[in-house]
Formats: structure tokens, sequence, C-alpha cells
């Protein structure tokens, strides 16, 4: 006796997909943007320091004196030898006075005109400097602020967007199909 046996045909089922990815255009066309500038200068004035220089003591100690200064000094150098003479015979006075009263008077002059005193000066490098002044003067600022204006003829971009899509269908149906193939087969089983 033959064994039945079952034939078994199957055919999967395919699914179809289909799809278009959305896109968005956007067009922007140039912006046309003016800027006007009015005024805003800048002035800067500098004028030069006043500067003097003066000879004049440098001068006069070496001795070189203008006419006005050296009449000053010798009124002044005259005034100061005569009082030193008026002193001086005073003394010598009070001195002679002192002698007939009897004393050591005569010795104190001895000792005093016996005794030399020299000056000597050695002018100093700084009494050779003249005599500089400076007064810078003020700089001036005249700033004038300036003013701006902003003219522009802006556009809103245009957009245009496709929406994408997905479509799914069935490509091929499924199938299963099953036989029985023999001659003798028990159904009640």
């Amino acid at each position: 006796m033959s064994t039945p046996q079952l034939r078994i045909d199957s055919q999967p089922g395919r699914i179809g997909i289909e799809q278009q990815s959305g896109h968005l255009d956007i067009e922007y066309g140039p912006q046309q943007m003016e800027i006007e500038k009015t005024g805003g200068e800048v002035h800067l004035d500098s004028p030069p320091a006043i500067l003097e220089i003066d000879h004049t003591p440098s001068w006069e100690h070496l001795g070189l004196r203008k006419i006005n200064s050296l009449t000053n000094y010798l009124g002044n150098k005259t005034q100061q030898k005569i009082r030193e003479a008026i002193n001086q015979i005073v003394a010598e006075g009070e001195r002679l006075a002192a002698i007939e009263r009897g004393g050591d008077a005569i010795v104190e002059i001895a000792k005093e005109k016996g005794v030399f005193e020299v000056e000597v000066e050695f002018p100093l490098l700084r009494d050779f400097l003249p005599e500089i002044n400076a007064e810078p003067q003020p700089v001036r600022l005249d700033l004038r602020v300036a003013e701006f204006r902003v003219h522009s003829n802006f556009q809103y971009p245009s957009t245009n967007y496709n929406p994408g899509y997905v479509d799914v269908y069935l490509e091929q149906e499924p199938r299963l199909r099953i036989d029985v193939v023999g001659s003798e087969v028990d159904l009640r089983a």
C-alpha cells in the first residue's frame, strides 16, 4: 500500500512600497539697503606751546648785564659798600675810644688786621643755566556726531512646499495550496 503524501505549494505575499520625499523650495531675492550718512566731523586744534627762555641770569652771573640790570646792581652794590664803610668807621672810632680808656683794644685790632680772609667762588653749573618757562596751550576738539538713515526694501522669501507621500500596496497575494497525492486516503482519521 502506498503512503499518502501531501503536496504543499505556497507563494509568499509581497508588499510594495512607493515613496517620494517632500521638499521645500525657498526663493529669497537680493535685498537692497541704502545707508545715508550726514554730518560727522572731527576738528582738532592744537596751538603750539608758549616757550620763554631767559638768559639774563646766566649773562649777569658772567658780569654781562643789560643797562637797567647794571644800574640796579651797581646802585645796590654802592649802598652796600657805603653801609660797610660807615660801619667800619664807627667800629674804628669805638676802638680808638677804647684805646684811650685803656684795655686790650690794640691787640684785638692787630689780630683783626693781621688775618686776611680770602673768598674764592666757584661758579656752579646751575648759575649758568637759563630760566625756561613753558606754557602748554589747551587742545580744542570739535566733534559733530553723524546721522545715519537706513532704507531697505525688505521682502519676505517665497516658499513652495511639495509634500511627500508613501503608497503601500499588495504586489503579490499570498497563496497556500495543499494537495493529497495518493489513491488511498482515510479521511476519517
